[in-house]
């Protein structure tokens, strides 16, 4: 026999392809919500998959009322505030050009009202839920059973509150692909998903309570009558409360208000923080930046928790007014009581509309990037036009947010355990968090800041099927010139018109996380033979016949797992794909330049010279003693710039890339519910609550008998003013403890969510690089953001409601067995139904709401990825298409999130019906001993057992805690250390170390994990103390030369622990040093840099280097010497530089050049006994890259210096060369040694070494 609680797995795919059954549904399973009841039975039988789900009617798609939305607002604003693809459709006939007109007058002096616009697109579902809730709350006490079955327009409600969130969502992901440079400046991908996680979430709270600001006053109005009615006019001393409290209760809406614009201001800043860092996570791990950064997310998220605390106060204070004594003079306590709950919430949710509403109306009116230059040219003269452009163009700047730059001890970075953030100066200075400030030492009397970066009379003309070079020195505005003809620099005056399409390659390429075949389309028609030209092109055949899935596999965010081909300039840019195709070059590769057509040098922002790569040579002594000196610098062999992998392409033969989001099945471990009271403060928490439950429930209790005893007169002797002097003894117990539990929780919320962050987080940064190669960034931030909300709200508030609702039902349960002792004996099979039901439920129910997480996830990867790289997208011309897989991920989130709010009410209303009927049992039972029971007792069992909801809360408690299952995750993502087998020896590591930077490679192996081959095989070789180094892959070998400069890079730096040998600095064996330190004491300059949000000063001082040595700071002087010498500034010292210490700087706003010097400076700030640079002057020009190396010889003299060379040249003047080869060394010698391995001749070395003037 079959176990009924224990069903058969249904088949797979229940709801794949098939609407949503809903409308078709009859009227009796619309007001029921039946036609959920098949998908609760699939859920029960086996955890539900996301093909289980019903696919949305076209009513609920993103893309219509994105549309509807979008048609509705921007006919609202002036012509000049519409988006490009508005402005024609609003004038199709006269009439409305003249209305237009007419609107626009009037909005010119009126702002644009979203709520207006949200208002008129869902008028009817709105006002219909209203009513609806007008009727329920009417019917309350008359009719239980009709008023349940119209308990339907909270899933209105709800509904439409998904459709308004679908809408604002799609609107703001369409404007974030719209956005100007300097709006995109203003508003950061942490703003824009703040927006779509926080800001739409509490709009679409206030669609379910937002109706309750109007039928609630009705309601106190006709309770108030009845009181009158019954107890005379002394009722209307509670009317003269509520008259008195309105003032009382703006207030606190206002006050809520600016706690919530305090707290989306460290929310912005929050997640922008932790987007840069998941961005830059590589980097933060070479510089031992983690620590430092967890620091200040946590403080910022300290911020943010304190802003909740007082909200949360505040609204604590809104809640002990529901049970206000003055309020309950009467006999319809029943009546009165609702509203005066569902008014306060209300109004919170109000105070959080007002937030949303502005910060999203801001948003939608942000200035938009200008139309795409046109593609459609003629011919001009005998040939056609590919590209031309006449104008000017400037950068634009980001607004100041870092308003100064006041001393501040370090010593703050540690501060505010207490989680005292709220000090005037940090909700002032909120973006000051994300890097320290420091003591400025003033050499120069202060400047004003230099203007952005401009291009001037920029003037080309490129025939078609040219190829054409741009180059000049560092900063002088080249890849500028590529921005301006994209689109993504500013243009001030002029023109730029194309003869065909365009594609754009960056110099920090953008990779989708999607197929290497989708990447490589991006979007195009299949061609199966372009495709295979492409690829043969790029030399990645061989790449794509050693990955498990070939031109199908799916590769992470940054390409991590693919090489690059050794011959891109013959096999693309000179012949293959590109032969017939117009190419604009920007390169420092002079030794190519014979091989252009054309060639612009740009100076400060000018075309200084053009022409022919013969006629600059022989028109310009400057350009021809230029080629002279450094054009042949590199052998015929390594003429391609080659970007630096970031993996073995072996790591994805056994295993894919992006693993699959983990998920828990079956109902929520009670483990789970321990960690979160844990992470609050444990057990000390249990007896607070369990206190406050009990003279909660007393004081209810009590005073709803006394209310009943009161008004049959049943208490011998005692006056109306005995009775009033009870119940308002009970009515202020209960308000102080509402007060005093909604604050409890409110506390409980706030610690377990900030001790599970900073656990997630620490964790987050702690683990190991291989995490972030197969989890997207926009599945942590999803975590790390709308989970969070949950966690901050929801939960605590679900828990405490759950609570309250068990403490409600013991007490009905007493009730009952004081009034009618006999009718005790149906608990128990009431008891046993609702745990079935509860069973039943549940099981679908979370499972729903994980898939909704999941989906959510896939939807904040896609969404971040795309603002990532807008930059390509728009170049490319495909913002539909991005715009399209944006919204077809939020609709496969919808299809859970539907579901899982019709579950709560589809729940309710069974719940509802059950406890009617128990209701209709108890008033039968007490007509038939009418003669022998209190009628005042009979009231109050009635009154509260329609209360008996435990179900369902717990059912919403358990969904939330869903939060805390993702974020659980993290807290136990494995270290990246591991246990030294030694003991930790820290302490006997002196200050100093490395004293001398000794570097010993003992029969070293690695393997990036268990179950792989060795990538490095017994490596040994020794490096004397301020020796130089390069090391260097056999010529030619390009894939062999990437591999081995990174696996020297990984198991130097400890990314992958070595499996067998040593690796020792000055006789420590680095297995032994804790990572913080290893990576801290030697200093690395990447090839790729990444810059963080703050000052040029702020940017400099070396973080983790701060934290340890805070007596390493630099003055200012210092620091301007150091850029000085790395050719960031003038070396004369004039006020012509570009930037100064004070000017905020973005990862974005310097050129790949200037980062790399940027980087540099940081290795001389630090100034430590071993530097590694990996072609750290790969994206510089010739001659600065000359007096960069003059620059390293001099200023790391007296250091050991190991240069990871992607080009010879670079190490032509070291002492030693390290030639790998297959994980082994192959040569290990002076350059003149291995010449002949090397791939160089005796007569090459000399003549290079003698260009260099070393």
């Amino acid at each position: 026999m079959k176990n009924p609680l224990r069903p058969s797995p249904a088949p797979p795919g229940f709801g794949a392809g098939t609407e949503i059954p809903e409308e078709n549904a009859s009227i009796l399973s619309q007001i029921l919500l039946s036609w959920l009841t098949p998908l609760i039975a699939i859920g029960f039988s086996r955890p539900l998959e996301q093909d289980d789900l019903w696919d949305l009617p076209r009513s609920r798609l993103t893309n219509q009322l994105a549309d509807n939305l979008e048609a509705l607002f921007y006919s609202e604003c002036s012509d000049d505030k519409q988006p490009l693809h508005l402005r024609s459709a609003n004038v199709h006939v006269e009439e409305e050009r003249q209305e237009q007109k007419e609107h626009e007058e009037k909005t010119s002096e009126t702002p644009v009202s979203l709520v207006k616009v949200l208002h008129r697109q869902f008028f009817w579902p709105c006002w219909t839920a209203g009513l609806l809730n007008l009727i329920s709350q009417a019917l309350t006490t008359t009719t239980p059973l009709v008023n349940k079955v119209l308990f339907t327009y909270l899933a209105d409600s709800m509904s439409l509150g998904l459709s308004v969130r679908t809408a604002l969502t799609g609107a703001i992901t369409r404007k974030a692909l719209r956005l100007s440079t300097r709006a995109r400046l203003e508003h950061s991908s942490g703003h824009i998903l703040t927006m779509i996680s926080t800001d739409v979430a509490r709009i679409e709270s206030f669609c379910a309570l937002g109706h309750h600001l109007w039928v609630a006053p009705i309601q106190l109005i006709i309770a108030v009558g009845l009181l009158i009615d019954n107890l005379g006019y002394s009722a209307l001393v509670g009317l003269g409360v509520l008259i008195f409290s309105l003032p009382i209760q703006t207030t606190l809406v206002y006050i809520l208000v600016q706690q919530r614009q305090k707290g989306v201001k460290f929310t912005d800043a929050r997640i922008r923080l932790t987007t840069e860092v998941l961005q830059g996570i590589r980097l933060l791990k070479l510089f031992a930046w983690e620590r430092f950064y967890a620091g200040k997310i946590t403080e910022l998220r300290r911020g943010e928790l304190n802003a909740v605390k007082k909200s949360d106060c505040y609204r604590a204070t809104y809640s002990s007014d529901d049970f206000h004594p003055s309020l309950g003079f009467c006999f319809v306590f029943c009546i009165i009581q609702l509203p005066l709950i569902t008014l306060p919430s209300a109004l919170a949710s109000l105070a959080d509309l007002f937030v949303a509403i502005s910060r999203i109306t801001t948003f939608l009116l942000a200035e938009e990037q200008p139309a795409a230059y046109a593609i459609d040219m003629g011919k001009d003269s005998d040939y056609e036009i590919a590209v031309s452009c006449h104008g000017d163009f400037v950068w634009d700047i980001a607004p100041s947010t870092i308003e100064n730059d006041k001393p501040k001890d370090l010593a703050a970075v540690k501060k505010n355990k207490k989680g005292k953030t709220e000090t005037k100066e940090n909700e002032k200075n909120v973006d000051q968090v994300a890097l320290p400030t420091t003591q400025p030492v003033p050499s120069h009397p202060p400047r004003e800041e230099p203007e952005p970066f401009r291009l001037q009379n920029l003037d080309l003309k490129i025939p078609k099927g040219a190829f054409v070079a741009i180059v000049g020195r560092i900063g002088s505005g080249k890849s500028a010139i590529i921005q301006a003809l994209i689109g993504e620099m500013r243009k001030t005056s002029g023109e730029v018109r194309f003869g065909g399409s365009v594609a754009y390659v960056s110099q920090n390429p953008w990779i989708q996380n999607a197929t290497v075949r989708d990447n490589i389309m991006f979007g195009r028609p299949e061609d199966a033979s372009r495709l295979s030209e492409v690829i043969n092109a790029c030399s990645l055949t061989h790449d794509l016949s050693i990955l498990p899935s070939g031109e199908h596999t799916e590769i992470g965010e940054k390409g991590i797992n693919i090489s690059v081909g050794k011959d891109v300039l013959d096999n693309c840019l000179l012949s293959g794909p590109f032969a017939n195709r117009t190419r604009v070059l920007v390169t420092h590769a002079l030794h190519i330049l014979d091989k252009t057509d054309y060639i612009y040098i740009v100076e400060d922002g000018r075309i200084k010279e053009e022409g022919t790569y013969q006629n600059l040579v022989e028109s310009s002594e400057a350009f021809a003693e230029l080629i002279k000196t450094h054009g042949q610098q590199t052998t015929a062999k390594s003429l391609t710039e080659i970007p630096r992998i970031e993996l073995d392409i072996k790591k994805l033969v056994e295993d894919p890339l992006i693993q699959a989001e983990e998920r828990n099945t079956g109902s929520v471990s009670w483990v789970t519910y321990g960690k979160y009271f844990n992470y609050a403060g444990g057990i000390v928490w249990v007896p607070v609550i369990m206190i406050a439950l009990v003279l909660f429930q007393v004081c209810q209790v009590g005073s709803t008998l006394t209310l009943g005893f009161w008004t049959a007169g049943t208490i011998s002797g005692f006056r109306q003013g005995d009775y009033i002097a009870l119940y308002a003894g009970f009515g202020a117990g209960q308000a102080i403890v509402a007060f005093a539990l909604t604050w409890a929780f409110a506390v409980i919320g706030i610690y377990a969510s900030l001790n599970l962050f900073s656990a997630a987080l620490q964790k987050v940064l702690g683990t190991s690089i291989s995490f972030y190669d197969t989890t997207p960034i926009g599945r942590i931030l999803s975590r790390l953001s709308k989970d969070l909300d949950n966690l901050d709200t929801n939960l605590p508030l679900g828990m405490m409601q759950f609570l309250v609702t068990v403490s409600s039902v013991a007490g009905t349960v007493g009730l009952v067995f004081y009034t009618f002792p006999l009718l005790g004996t149906i608990f128990p099979p009431m008891i046993v139904l609702y745990w079935i039901i509860s069973k039943y439920y549940r099981r679908t129910s979370v499972e729903v709401k994980r898939l909704d997480s999941l989906a959510r996830s896939r939807f904040y990867s896609s969404f971040s990825e795309t603002l990532t790289g807008i930059a390509t997208v728009r170049a490319y011309r495909e913002e539909d298409r991005s715009r399209q897989t944006t919204e077809r991920g939020l609709d496969s989130e919808n299809q859970a999130y539907y579901i899982t709010i019709t579950l709560q009410w589809w729940l309710m209303i069974r719940l509802d019906l059950f406890a009617s009927t128990v209701i209709f049992g108890i008033a039968l039972f007490a007509a038939g001993f009418r003669n022998s029971v209190n009628p005042a007792k009979t009231g109050v069992v009635l009154t509260y057992a329609l209360s008996a909801q435990i179900v369902s809360t717990f059912a919403t408690t358990e969904q939330n805690m869903n939060a805390v299952e993702r974020l659980s995750v993290y807290t136990e993502l494995p270290p990246e250390e591991p246990k030294r087998k030694n003991g930790d020896i820290k302490a006997n590591i002196s200050e100093d170390w490395p004293a001398h930077g000794e570097i010993r490679f003992e029969n070293v192996e690695m393997k990036y994990r268990e179950g792989l081959p060795s990538i490095l095989k017994d490596v040994s070789f020794h490096v004397k103390p301020g020796e130089k180094v390069g090391v260097v892959g056999r010529t030619g070998q390009v894939r062999e030369i990437l591999s081995s400069l990174l696996r020297f890079l990984i198991c130097s730096f400890r990314i992958v622990e070595i499996t067998q040998g040593n690796i020792l600095i000055d006789g420590l064996d680095i297995r032994n040093i804790d990572l913080e330190i290893l990576r801290t004491k030697i200093a690395l300059v990447p090839q790729d840099t990444m810059l963080f949000l703050g000052t040029l000063r702020q940017n400099l001082q070396v973080l983790s280097w701060l934290l340890i040595n805070p007596l390493g700071m630099r003055t200012d002087a210092e620091l301007i010497s150091l850029l000085q010498r790395t050719c960031l500034l003038p070396q004369d010292g004039s006020n012509d530089a570009k930037f100064s210490l004070d000017s905020e700087v973005r990862d974005d706003g310097l050129s790949a050049g200037e980062r790399q010097l940027l980087a540099l400076t940081r290795a001389l700030v630090k100034n430590s006994r071993i530097i590694v640079l990996d072609e750290a002057t790969s994206s510089v020009d010739v001659e600065t890259d000359a007096q960069i190396q003059r620059t390293i010889q001099s200023e790391f003299a007296s250091s050991t210096l190991i240069t990871i060379a992607h080009r010879i040249h670079t190490i032509l003047h070291y002492d030693r060369v390290l030639v790998m080869d297959s994980g082994k060394i192959a040569e290990w010698g002076t350059v003149l040694e291995l010449y002949d391995q090397s791939g160089l001749s005796r007569a090459d070395i000399v003549r290079l070494r003698a260009t260099r003037e070393w």
